[in-house]
Formats: structure tokens, C-alpha cells, sequence
């Protein structure tokens, strides 16, 4: 699996909690059980996207967590953040097939490998295959 373009070779990586505070139409939703985290989305505004475009970032489900709707619940904690922060469009760069967001979407986005989907309004509005 390449490891570019991925959290390997993202340099800020080893400083999340900073980036985020540092941007304020950023949030990083996390869910935890007992103190172990479950999973995570979040929103930010990546440099090189479109005026009013934001990015799903971080949206990472633990393979035990899996299954039980948590993965819909951030994602959509985090749709719900990009149209608070008036952000007209998310974007969600894929690198391979995703089982989280094949739930998180109702399955429409399953097929999608190696592509962009772009949310608006908190629909699957375009998948585009690389």
C-alpha cells in the first residue's frame, strides 16, 4: 500500500490536538468507550480545495466498533459541523474501499476505490474513480 498522501508522510501527524485548536472552522469528533477510542471524524479546511469546501479528515472507525451505527454517528456529527461553519461542500478522499464509509452512506459509496466523493448537504452527490 502507498504510503503517500497518507497519515505516513502528513507532518502533522504527531500534533492533531494543535492543528485543530489552531483552526477555528476545524473539529476533530471522536468517540471513546471505557477510554479507549473508537473511531474519529472531523472537519477541516485543506489548503488547495475550492472557496466554501471543506474536508473529511481523520475518519478512522477501530475494526472492533464496527457495525453498531458509530461510524454514521461521527460522520454525521461532522456534516453537521462543515454546514455550522457554513461550508457549502465536504470532501471525502478515498485511498482504498472503505467499510466505514460504505455504512456511513448506506452502502451507496461501496464501490468506490481509489476515488473523491463529494457530499452536499449530506448526500453522496459525486464519486469520482481515479
Amino acid at each position: 500500500m502507498p504510503k503517500t498522501h497518507t497519515v505516513y508522510d502528513d507532518p502533522d501527524t504527531d500534533r492533531q490536538f494543535e492543528v485543530f485548536q489552531s483552526e477555528p472552522k476545524s473539529v476533530l469528533w471522536m468517540a471513546e468507550e471505557d477510554g479507549v477510542v473508537l473511531g474519529s471524524c472531523g472537519v477541516f479546511p485543506t489548503d488547495g480545495l475550492p472557496k466554501g469546501w471543506c474536508e473529511i479528515v481523520k475518519f478512522h472507525m477501530d475494526k472492533r466498533a464496527r457495525g453498531k451505527g458509530i461510524g454514521s454517528l461521527l460522520f454525521e456529527k461532522a456534516l453537521v459541523s462543515a454546514q455550522e461553519f457554513d461550508y457549502s461542500t465536504a470532501s471525502l478522499r478515498l485511498s482504498r474501499n472503505s467499510a466505514v464509509l460504505s455504512e456511513c452512506t448506506n452502502g451507496t459509496a461501496s464501490t468506490a476505490n481509489n476515488g473523491d466523493i463529494t457530499l452536499v448537504d449530506d448526500k453522496v452527490t459525486e464519486v469520482t474513480k481515479k
